[in-house]
This record gives C-alpha cells, structure tokens and sequence, in this order.
C-alpha cells in the first residue's frame, strides 16, 4: 500500500509543477485517491510491522532493503517519517537477533520436517500405537517452541505451532474413529455365513490397528475371534 501512495505522491507533485497541463478535475480525485492510500497505510502498520520477520542470516540482505530501502523510503515519501523510524528499528533489532532467531530457524524447521513425514501417514489403517508416538512426538516439538516464543515472538512460530495442534487433533481423530469401530463390533448381528466372514475381517483389521496397544483391547478382540470361529463351525 506504501508503494500505491508514493506513486500517487509524485504524480500529484508532477502536476503541481506542470500546473499549466491540468485542471482542478483531473487534480482532485488523484489527491482523493492519496488520501485514502496514505490513511490505510496509517490505519494497517501498527499491525503490520511485527509480522515483518526474518530468521535467516541469509535473507537478511533481502529482509533489509525491503524494509528500510523500499518501505521505508515509501513513507518517507509521503511524509510517514515516524513510522520510517519505527520500521528502521524494527529492522535492526530483528537483525541483531539474527543468531536467536537462527537457532528458532532450526527448530520451525525440525517441526515441518516432522509434520512432513507424519502428516500423510494418518490413514485409516494407521496403528493406535503409532497415533499416540506421533501425538507425543509432536508435544515434544511444541515445548521448545514455546520457549523460543517466549525469547522472540515471530510469525514463524506460530504458523508451526498450529499445524502441530492440528495434526495432534487429526491423530486423536483418528483413534476415536478406531474406537468407535472397537465399539460397534459387541453390536453385529450374525445371520448368515457371510456376516461372520465380514465380522472376521473386521477383527483381523483392528488386530492389526490396536496391536501393542492396550492390551485388554486385544485379548477382547482374540475373543471375539475365537468366538466367530467357533459360531463360523456350527454354521457349516
């Protein structure tokens, strides 16, 4: 938006200088349009300028001529200079911290690394065992987060930190969608062969999906199996 009102800015002075070209009617909406342009720019950067991170030494050349040298001259373009202060200590202190803000680097990258290799895995053949490690994985990932959030807030942080909650809730989704299938085998009706055949793949697949897990889990479902064998033989 800075760049919209600088460019307008120096049109408008332009015309001013070439009075002689222009009439009022084609001077005033430009202004119109300036004032606007300049009023978002006042109304937008107190929200704007803590999102403006950067936790790359590599990016710090970028990260700084895009601050000071472009938005910066914007608004001191359109007479912003205070706020062109404020972006240039902005910029210098998030730079100074460059080293911290490295080390966070680091640990958003571990955080999508991990989301990377996991997220695609919650299928609904994934294991109870596995749901609950990645659920603790994830945790384990969050705490350190936390704690550079707590040294330096940066958008980064927080955008990694909810695709964590997120994909610890699509983890518990998951269980309960197992448990809910547990449940509903004490509630099948067996009347033909084929019934007993359905229920029998069903406790194979959630033999697979609750191994390791709690264990009385699976001496119900050995059961349950031992059962549908035994109602599989009077049928025959």
């Amino acid at each position: 938006m800075s760049w919209v009102a600088k460019d307008l800015i120096q049109r408008l002075k332009t015309m001013d200088n070439q009075q002689e070209f222009w009439v009022e009617e084609q001077y005033a909406p430009l202004k119109k349009l300036y004032s606007q342009a300049r009023e978002a720019v006042i109304q937008c950067f107190d929200d704007w300028l803590p999102q403006q991170s950067c936790i790359s030494s590599q990016k710090v050349p970028d990260f700084r001529r895009r601050l000071i040298d472009q938005v910066g001259h914007n608004l001191k373009t359109i007479d912003l200079k205070e706020f062109a202060s404020k972006i240039e200590a902005h910029a210098l202190r998030v730079i100074s911290q460059i080293e911290e803000r490295q080390r966070i680097l680091y640990i958003v990258n571990e955080a999508q690394a991990y989301l990377d290799s996991h997220q695609n895995r919650i299928v609904p053949q994934s294991r109870v065992v596995e749901l609950r490690a990645w659920i603790k994985g994830a945790k384990e990932l969050v705490a350190p987060l936390t704690r550079a959030g707590q040294q330096i807030n940066t958008p980064e942080i927080k955008t990694i930190m909810q695709k964590l909650d997120k994909f610890q809730e699509a983890c518990k989704a998951q269980i309960k969608q197992h448990e809910d299938r547990f449940g509903k085998l004490w509630n099948l009706s067996f009347h033909t062969l084929e019934d007993i055949k359905n229920g029998q793949r069903e406790v194979d697949q959630l033999l697979s999906i609750f191994s390791e897990d709690n264990p009385a889990n699976i001496e119900d479902l050995y059961a349950m199996q031992q059962q549908l064998k035994q109602f599989e033989d009077d049928f025959i």
